[in-house]
């Protein structure tokens, strides 16, 4: 029953022609046409027409329905009874529905639901009548979907009242569907992505996806991200500042983005337009296509890159494509071999891009020279190089055939990299430039070259991590998923404020008193399950979230830190751990005084653990960093001392509190001499330092006893306590649970030495 306007030519009956009608109009579909007086249907043909269907079976409330619709400006259409209504034509649909009916029979109820679920699919507002109005019946009808119920014995004009207000809301919602089905279809049909933004480049409102692709998934979920997390940085600034020079300015602005990953460049224009105080429109396309057309020279000037002199993307999938149309080959393999210069960002920060762009010609010096070269003479099988392309600004990709095997990957991913990794002199230094490299063979590991393309890419981003070549399989697949994964519930995680932190106590053994707490991340979602933290810093370093990932939990510990405080205890402080990806990525210092004065906690309480890695990764920024936080009053320490290749000289010039040894160490102590060697010089060497030493993974009363006797000065671990949530941190406290864990490490007990 569509309940169309079409159609409708109902009158209302006079009053005094209503009873006797009554009896005869269940037997039609449509209300019956009683002819009104001359002056009434005139009145009625100068004003349009709404009708209201009128379900009643009294026809004292038949007639009063019927004459006060018609004075507010509806024709009433009446049936006796539900079944009547349901039988209508599919092209008449009333402005809105009047029902009297009887909350105590089923037969009755189930007849109206079906009258109401055809009314909702219409957006057709119903009333509904009824004499019973105790509790129970109130209650019924909320369970049978009555939204609009009156007692049967109040006043017509009220009826009518409430009816002319809920028709006028449901012509808003029809208005307002209308437009947004005109809307979406519009979007559809539309190139360009249109995001309505604030000034800082926040996404308030999805518009539209459009069909020109550029990546970026959006949808109605897109509301509350940040361009400067979705799109390339433009030159020179962020999207945050941008948007807010452009909106506060009411100027336009225009820029073209490129966009690298493993599918090669994707060139983006984005416009910003001012829309409104304090708002944006943003205009994406993806304008690839359109800018390989028009590159396209017959004399393939424009299938070469300039700096290096190399065939380009364009050019290599051309010749991959032909090697592909071949076939398989027989008894080989194919292989896509994708090289990642692990340095460049480095260099190009450091010493600016003209440097880095002699390290890119460099590259493809060599790598020219690998082609040349062709396939070692004494080794069958080992497959030849024929094709070397720049693929985008710091990434290269080979071209590889007659490989006999998977083992022959390893012989020529070292035949590549021993030439890659020797000595460059660039801006009169020596530079030694490492490259990840991932490699994907045909026909085993994809059947064309954008999938080929693809699982190398994703192939050399593992390399990455563990400074090997890897060779594509379906476990990397898998791996990959898992992280894109984490990464999406992660970036939800931080928006919805779903991580939390427990937090492990810290003893000094020689006063015996708790002195801290160490703050361990701890993330288990539904669909993933329990996460260890080493991979949600790992996948947090690799997408770009680990900046807020490491301030969400700098400012989290602030934030509980003053609650673990204890007059009976004494200060106790709050440890963090800080990533060499946080460190890189952002002023720590800066970042850490505004979330301690937010906090208004005393710098003394907050103690920051950093690796030996970011120290020898840019120690120059490291030792400033380092003065600036101890210039505040934040404790320092250096996180698994031992497991790195610091510099004892430059560790002597830090301004750093403490050593911490690693649990690998702590682990065998009590029975291994090798351990216990190593144990006692870190703590001999913190102590001639002026540093405190704190031991890691303390488990046994031996391990306890070991370190109490070379003097060190304080423990973590199980033995002391296992990490715990906040609240129950305060109640470990005031239990005096740490007095307990310092008598279990004063226990006496035999050691193997």
């Amino acid at each position: 029953m569509d309940f169309g306007h079409a159609g409708v030519a109902a009158v209302s009956p006079p009053r005094s022609e209503a009873r006797a009608a009554a009896h005869t109009r269940s037997e039609h579909a449509l209300p019956l046409q009683v002819p009104a007086s001359g002056q009434r249907a005139a009145a009625q043909a100068a004003r349009p027409q709404h009708p209201v269907l009128v379900i009643a079976a009294d026809p004292a409330l038949q007639a009063g329905l019927a004459d006060g619709l018609e004075q507010v400006g509806f024709v009433a259409a009446i049936v006796d009874d539900i079944g009547s209504a349901l039988m209508s034509p599919d092209e008449v649909r009333p402005a809105g529905i009047v029902v009297e009916l009887n909350l105590g029979s089923r037969p009755a109820l189930e007849a109206f639901a079906a009258l109401r679920m055809r009314a909702a699919a219409r957006l057709i507002p119903v009333i509904v009548l009824c004499a019973q109005t105790d509790a129970e019946s109130v209650r019924t009808a909320t369970r049978n979907g009555i939204r609009e119920l009156l007692p049967r014995a109040v006043p017509i004009p009220i009826v009518l009242h409430r009816l002319a207000h809920v028709v006028r809301e449901y012509d808003v919602v029809r208005g307002w569907r209308a437009r947004e089905a005109r809307r979406r279809l519009l979007a559809e049909k539309l190139p360009d992505t249109l995001l309505r933004i604030d000034a800082q480049g926040t996404i308030k409102e999805v518009l539209a996806v459009g069909t020109s692709g550029i990546g970026l998934a959006l949808d109605a979920r897109g509301r509350g991200r940040r361009l400067d997390d979705m799109l390339p940085a433009p030159a020179g600034t962020s999207f945050a500042t941008l948007c807010a020079a452009a909106i506060e300015g009411r100027h336009p602005v225009e820029r073209e983005l490129v966009r690298a990953d493993g599918d090669g460049i994707t060139t983006i224009d984005f416009r910003l337009v001012p829309f409104g105080p304090g708002r944006g429109l943003v205009i994406l396309r993806d304008l690839t296509e359109r800018l390989l057309a028009a590159s396209y020279d017959p004399r393939g000037t424009h299938f070469y890159d300039s700096l290096t002199g190399l065939p380009n993307r364009a050019l290599f999938m051309s010749r991959l494509r032909e090697v592909l149309a071949d076939g398989p080959p027989p008894d080989s393999s194919v292989a896509i071999i994708r090289l990642q210069v692990d340095q460049f960002k480095k260099v190009d920060q450091s010493l600016g891009p003209a440097t880095a762009d002699e390290l890119l010609g460099e590259m493809g010096r060599r790598l020219i020279g690998l082609v040349e070269g062709g396939s070692p003479a004494d080794s069958p099988g080992a497959g030849s190089l024929v094709m070397a392309a720049r693929l985008e600004p710091d990434a290269f990709a080979l071209l590889a055939v007659s490989l006999a095997d998977r083992s022959a990957c390893a012989a020529i991913a070292e035949r590549i990299r021993q030439p890659l990794s020797e000595p460059v002199l660039l801006a009169g230094r020596e530079l030694r430039s490492t490259v990840s490299i991932g490699i994907s063979l045909w026909p085993e590991n994809g059947a064309d070259g954008e999938t080929l393309m693809r699982n190398a890419a994703m192939a050399a981003n593992h390399a990455r991590a563990d400074g090997t070549a890897r060779l594509y399989t379906d476990t990397l697949r898998m791996r990959s998923l898992r992280g894109l994964d984490i990464e999406q519930h992660l970036r939800r995680a931080l928006e919805g404020d779903e991580l939390c932190l427990h937090y492990q106590p810290k003893i000094d053994v020689g006063r015996g008193a708790l002195v801290g707490f160490e703050a361990l991340l701890r993330w288990e979602p539904v669909e993933l399950g329990r996460l260890d933290p080493a991979e949600i810093v790992a996948v947090a370093e690799q997408s770009g979230l680990i900046g807020a990932l490491g301030e969400w939990v700098l400012r989290r510990a602030c934030a509980d830190a003053p609650s673990f405080q204890d007059p009976t205890v004494g200060p106790i402080s709050v440890a963090v751990n800080v990533s060499a990806g946080q460190f890189a990525g952002g002023d720590l210092a800066a970042m850490t005084r505004a979330i301690i004065e937010r906090a208004a906690i005393k710098p003394a309480l907050l103690e920051l653990e950093l690796t030996e890695s970011v120290l020898m990764n840019d120690s120059g920024r490291a030792f400033r960093t380092f003065s600036e936080l101890r210039t505040l009053g934040i404790k320092l320490a250096i996180d698994d001392f031992g497991t790195g290749y610091s510099s004892l000289q430059y560790l002597r010039r830090l301004p750093i509190d403490a050593l911490k040894i690693d649990g690998s160490f702590v682990k065998d102590i009590a029975h291994d001499t090798g351990a216990y060697a190593i144990c006692s010089a870190v703590i001999a060497l913190g102590h001639s330092l002026g540093l405190e030493v704190i031991a890691e993974g303390v488990e046994t009363v031996a391990q306890a006893q070991a370190l109490k006797a070379r003097s060190c000065d304080g423990m973590q671990g199980y033995l002391i306590g296992r990490p715990m949530p906040g609240p129950s941190v305060i109640t470990w406290i005031r239990r005096g649970e740490w007095r307990r864990a310092i008598e279990r490490t004063q226990q006496p007990v035999a050691t193997d030495y």
